[in-house]
């Protein structure tokens, strides 16, 4: 029996610590379609003195804001556009635009008003840091290059900030470090990538 214990113990500990793959940052919601423009039946269009942009404003059937933002001539979206709460009237998401497309910080907010998820786009490709939150305390800390991860890929324990996961991207593959950790913020596995590739 305790022969056999030696043989299964180590041949478990390898199966579950071995990475299943490269690690991804969640999806994060699709960017918006080029280009992007607004139906004029769905909004109330009035004009801002002294601009040729329009606020463009939509509401339901019983009056509540659902979503408001300029527009220039041709309804496309331009600067900060903001989608509300379906239960309130605090922003659930905050984002800007120019000439239609996604650029600068976009925010994800909880209907307790909380950053969730910080956004960075270059005309709709992600572009610059990516942040996931759950109660204000950070989950998730990337970043991206023209819609690669770029760069440290970190992964939190919000409840008390232990490291979980960190991986370092060059391009969109990973080079370097990949480290996962214990609860206790200890260091669990190590492995290296070259181009994507385990090192063995």
């Amino acid at each position: 029996m305790y022969r056999l214990l030696l043989l299964v113990v180590p041949l478990f500990v390898f199966l579950t610590c071995t990475p299943a793959g490269p690690t991804e940052a969640p999806a994060p919601p699709p960017p918006a379609s080029a280009g992007e423009t607004i139906s004029a039946e769905e909004f109330e269009l009035s004009s801002i003195e002294g601009s040729e942009l329009q606020l463009a404003v939509r509401k339901n059937a019983g009056g509540k804001l659902l979503e408001q933002g300029r527009v220039d001539a041709s309804l496309v979206k331009q600067g900060d556009w903001t989608i509300y709460q379906s239960a309130s009237d605090m922003p659930a998401k905050v984002s800007n635009y120019l000439d239609g497309h996604l650029n600068g910080i976009s925010l994800d907010i909880d209907v307790h008003g909380r950053v969730t998820t910080v956004y960075n786009y270059l005309n709709n490709v992600l572009h610059g840091p990516y942040l996931q939150y759950k109660i204000t305390h950070p989950e998730l800390v990337a970043n991206y290059h023209h819609g690669d991860l770029h760069g440290w890929y970190r992964e939190y324990d919000y409840r008390n900030g232990n490291l979980k996961k960190e991986v370092l991207y060059e391009y969109g593959q990973m080079n370097g470090p990949f480290r996962q950790f214990n609860d206790d913020g200890s260091l669990l596995i190590e492995y290296n990538y070259h181009n994507g590739e385990l090192v063995e």
